[in-house]
């Protein structure tokens, strides 16, 4: 799922068949799958359950229709999900070298019109495990049935059965993957996990001393999902939520109430001081400001900036005070800057910083966009309301989100100390927008943006929060993503966009504040 993610695709109902009593199957995992109910729930993705009545009769290698062959019961399954989810698309399998596997979910996907996803195929089994593991993926064995492996191995987590998993390959051809049933396993934690993973309580193991090959079950008798709130810790003045994302299956509405819902469940909204909205689609952006205004319709509302980007969820990150705020919300007409027409305010300040709303070229006369077709002067004119809502305060970082090709303006080209980002489509239809961060005191907080190219990641310390901005599409890019991702402990979003900054082959940009650099 995580590799169909990575390739664009979202994730919009979980399909699983269980069996009441353990069975053999050519096709299915049938031990530690009630576990599926807590994965469901800490992916925050509708599950569809159904019980498997078949068995494995047509074990041919190709596959025709069968009476009481188990894949008849994953057609009924993919039947119920597209009845339930009716823009459903695709099916994702995990198959590797399986021929077998992959003729049954495609034979079942040509009937049902659907489309087979399977980015594993082919791919080198070890090579597979270990990107697993180093996205952060935690998975435990629940099964065993190989030379090889013992009783006590299970329950612990594969990264720590890599060496062993290698040994057994160089013996004796041994499926590192498991593909070959060597072994079975349960998910306790994925980056597709909404901040929450799964803690096993209470085991039982059940082995049977086969001589050369034992056979082994890890039965879960008691769990509970942890929520894993740590990453929104930050200083003494303030509290980060980073990545807040919508159900890809919900409608646009459904989706900002369920990230604003999840927001107040962490902090509260009077609290809020700067939100950053990202959207699939800035033509649902009135829909989109409907509902946030449900939430924010106070004169003391965040400062906020929204871009689209290339996905197709909302999402979300906010900032909460917890001193007292400075809130400047002007509703008039002037020369000053641009009045707010919605649920934001142009600043608020706590403390020396000053967060400030994303601008972009309107006139602030009659509130109209300016220099339609000029990039250049439409970075000019929302800097300057920039700098006219800061007043005294000094630019200590700087984000410049742009529709247009970044090496295409000289005025962007010049901004080499802060970031520049491409992405499909702005507020207004506007060519540029700027966001902007000011202090009014001492240089309490310091900016940093940093590339990454090739291989080499090298971040400051005491980081207190990250926006990493990749190239959607780029697999090397978005696994450049993740890598910083497990190497910060601070609250970080990931967000797909066209480009970060003018050359091509940059990859990965990287927007921080922290304290003490």
């Amino acid at each position: 799922m995580m590799e169909c993610v990575k390739y664009g695709h979202d994730i919009c109902i979980l399909g699983n068949l269980y069996s009441s009593e353990a069975v053999d199957s050519f096709m299915f995992q049938t031990v530690g799958v009630d576990m599926s109910v807590a994965i469901a729930e800490c992916m925050g993705v509708k599950l569809v359950r159904r019980q498997l009545h078949g068995a494995s009769v047509n074990t041919s290698l190709d596959y025709i229709e069968t009476d009481g062959d188990e894949i008849e019961d994953l057609y009924e399954l993919l039947s119920e999900c597209k009845k339930i989810c009716p823009g459903l698309e695709a099916v994702c399998s995990g198959a590797i070298l399986s021929t077998y596997q992959r003729n049954r979910v495609e034979s079942v996907c040509a009937r049902l019109g659907l489309v087979s996803l399977a980015y594993l195929w082919q791919r080198d089994q070890r090579e597979v495990l270990t990107s697993m593991i180093d996205e952060g993926v935690e998975a435990v064995m629940v099964k065993i049935a190989s030379m090889g492996l013992k009783g006590e191995m299970m329950g612990r987590p594969l990264a720590s059965l890599v060496d062993t998993f290698d040994n057994l390959y160089e013996d004796f051809g041994f499926h590192v993957c498991g593909e070959g049933g060597e072994y079975e396993t349960v998910t306790l934690y994925c980056p597709l996990f909404k901040n929450k993973r799964i803690v096993l309580d209470e085991v039982e193991y059940q082995v049977e001393d086969i001589p050369f090959s034992p056979v082994g079950e890890l039965i879960i008798k008691k769990y509970h999902i942890e929520e894993l709130l740590v990453d929104n810790d930050f200083s003494d003045d303030f509290l980060w939520v980073k990545g807040l994302v919508g159900n890809p299956a919900s409608d646009i509405e459904e989706q900002m109430r369920e990230c604003l819902d999840a927001l107040s469940s962490r902090v509260d909204l009077n609290q809020v001081c700067f939100v950053q909205l990202y959207v699939p689609d800035m033509s649902l952006f009135d829909r989109v400001n409907m509902v946030y205004s449900d939430y924010f319709s106070h004169i003391k509302s965040p400062s906020r900036a929204c871009v689209e980007i290339e996905s197709s969820t909302i999402m979300i990150s906010a900032c909460a005070a917890k001193g007292e705020r400075e809130v400047l919300h002007v509703r008039s007409y002037s020369t000053w800057a641009p009045l707010c027409i919605g649920p934001y305010s142009q600043s608020n300040t706590v403390a020396d910083t000053r967060f400030v709303a994303g601008q972009i070229a309107l006139d602030p006369v009659n509130m109209k966009m300016k220099y339609l077709d000029d990039a250049g002067e439409q970075l000019k004119l929302a800097f300057r309301h920039c700098k006219a809502i800061l007043f005294d305060a000094e630019i200590i970082a700087m984000v410049v989100y742009v529709t247009v090709p970044l090496d295409s303006i000289e005025e962007i080209l010049a901004l080499e100390s802060y970031l520049v980002v491409q992405v499909p489509r702005l507020p207004r239809d506007a060519l540029v927008e700027v966001q902007v961060l000011g202090s009014t005191g001492t240089d309490i907080y310091s900016s940093f943006y940093f590339i990454v190219e090739g291989d080499e990641i090298e971040l400051p310390s005491e980081i207190d929060t990250l926006d990493v901005y990749y190239k959607s599409g780029s697999l090397l890019a978005y696994q450049l993503a993740q890598r910083i991702k497990r190497m910060v402990k601070a609250p970080l979003a990931l967000i797909p966009v066209i480009q970060v900054n003018a050359d091509p082959a940059i990859l990965v940009g990287c927007h921080l504040f922290f304290s003490g650099f």
